[in-house]
């Protein structure tokens, strides 16, 4: 069990390790000094899992967005079934009756 945890542990200290040099080149403001700029880099680097989810968290919703803006463009531009709208059983609409409203007189 503790060798689980010592590989979990080490997997999260080494992404830190390796992912705060892009922290740092990315997410770091240039005016800063060099030491702030390195323990800020640093701070990104031990959240790395919680970039990373919500990287492909946002990559989902990104993704379900295009697909429903897709569904709602052919909707809108026909070229295809409608899923909401009832089956046309027949284009000839009985007239309506008209009746002389003197007639009651």
């Amino acid at each position: 069990m503790g060798g689980f945890f010592g590989a979990v542990f080490g997997i999260w200290v080494g992404g830190a390790m390796l992912s705060s040099f892009y922290f740092w080149a990315k997410r770091t403001d240039r005016s800063q000094a060099p030491v702030v700029r390195r323990f800020t880099a640093l701070a990104y680097g031990f959240a790395w899992p919680y970039f990373a989810f919500q990287f492909f968290a946002s990559r989902q919703q990104t993704a379900g967005t295009k697909a429903s803006l897709a569904d709602a463009e052919q909707r809108i531009l026909g070229g295809g079934p409608i899923a909401a709208a009832p089956p046309h059983t027949s284009a000839v609409q009985p007239q309506p009756t008209i009746q002389n409203p003197f007639d009651n007189l």
